[in-house]
């Protein structure tokens, strides 16, 4: 018996929007549904014939299943035979170009954008990342809604039941579509990216994938994703490579480092400089805090904490200088930070505080080893 590979994909698109999901399940139950029988077939030609057609659609890329194995055998249809090998072929699910295919559709392929897309792939792995993010933030009838709003053409997108695999199948379309599926993706998740959408990651989110993407050679840019030239970690650290607070001062990765990780970032920076203000007042015999506290460690002739031998010009500047510093660090930073109720602080700008908590606290290493030199 012949089968046309069209009629099979339309009767798969008809039960997915339709709702059947037993036709679905089974080879068995959609070679029913094509043949439009209530009758289990049993020739093994029909099932051999129906099955070649199956396997050819799916190496095409226009379908998908998996074949279960048989009292405890690997999937042979020789083994098996066929209408048992056909019954254990299950979860078929049109991809989106036998979608296209299903429903006669054909589009005009508008010429690819070079300057922003050499039709290089982006790893499986970033989309899994992406996928998972989505699917966490949104039930199924929303996340259609937010991908079509988001650019996304409704009658491309699957069936969401299984939000995983609807989604990738979605995603599937760049690294194997055409340029119009490619820029159709691109410019949703550019746009996805630069919150321009309305939800997007999370900013620890967003950082991972922009670095990811990076190396890749994939940055957004008006909105969209464009290929450029891949960073390599190496040459993106300490701001997106490895550990952002490795380089810091120990003193301020201690006390930083668990409120920075759980994204408490203004609480992070504000501890890094109480432990800063802890320090100089354990070094000098002052007892009073913040500006006042500095002025008496570093402001008085001679300074109770001198940061060098003091012995020329430059010297006796350069700890003039650090006095405004450090008395401008509680002043501008720590106690707006104590009177105040922790405001939400971007990534870079809590980084930027952090090392210059760091660069104050090595000066205070310069006071503590000219203290213990003199003792």
């Amino acid at each position: 018996m012949y089968f046309d590979d069209l009629e099979i994909l339309r009767t798969i698109d008809r039960c997915e929007r339709d709702g059947q999901a037993a036709a679905l399940s089974s080879g068995e139950w959609l070679l029913k549904e094509v043949l439009r029988s209530p009758h289990s077939v049993y020739d093994d030609d029909t099932c051999r014939s129906f099955i070649r057609e199956l396997e050819s659609a799916q190496r095409r890329d226009l379908l998908d299943f998996t074949v279960m194995g048989w009292g405890g055998m690997e999937p042979s249809i020789n083994q098996m035979g066929a209408n048992n090998y056909l019954a254990q072929m299950r979860d078929f699910q049109l991809s989106p170009f036998g979608r296209d295919r299903a429903r006669y559709r054909v589009f005009e392929e508008e010429p690819p954008d070079s300057r922003e897309d050499d039709g290089k792939p982006i790893t499986r792995l970033t989309f899994e990342r992406i996928v998972g993010i989505l699917g966490a933030a949104y039930e199924e009838r929303h996340l259609r809604l937010f991908l079509v709003d988001g650019g996304i053409p409704d009658d491309s997108i699957p069936p969401l039941g299984n939000v995983g695999s609807g989604l990738a199948a979605v995603f599937s379309r760049f690294n194997g579509g055409v340029s119009n599926d490619r820029r159709v993706i691109r410019h949703f998740l550019g746009r996805w990216l630069d919150q321009e959408l309305d939800s997007g990651p999370n900013a620890d989110q967003e950082r991972e994938l922009r670095e990811d993407l990076a190396r890749q050679g994939w940055f957004t840019r008006e909105g969209r994703l464009v290929r450029g030239e891949p960073i390599r970690r190496a040459t993106m650290a300490p701001l997106l490579g490895g550990d952002l607070l490795s380089n810091l001062h120990p003193r301020i990765q201690e006390v930083a480092r668990p409120l920075f990780a759980a994204g408490n970032r203004a609480a992070a920076v504000f501890e890094a400089f109480k432990a800063i203000e802890l320090r100089v007042r354990e070094l000098s015999t002052s007892e009073r805090s913040g500006v006042a506290l500095m002025g008496d460690a570093f402001d008085r002739n001679p300074p109770e904490l001198a940061l060098s031998e003091l012995a020329n010009q430059a010297q006796v500047d350069e700890q003039k200088g650090f006095a405004f510093i450090f008395k401008g660090a509680m002043l501008g930073v720590r106690d707006p930070k104590a009177h105040a109720h922790f405001e939400d602080l971007e990534e870079q700008r809590a980084l930027d505080y952090l090392g210059f908590a760091s660069l104050l606290m090595r000066r205070l290493d310069d006071v503590q080893d000219r203290l213990d030199g003199a003792a």
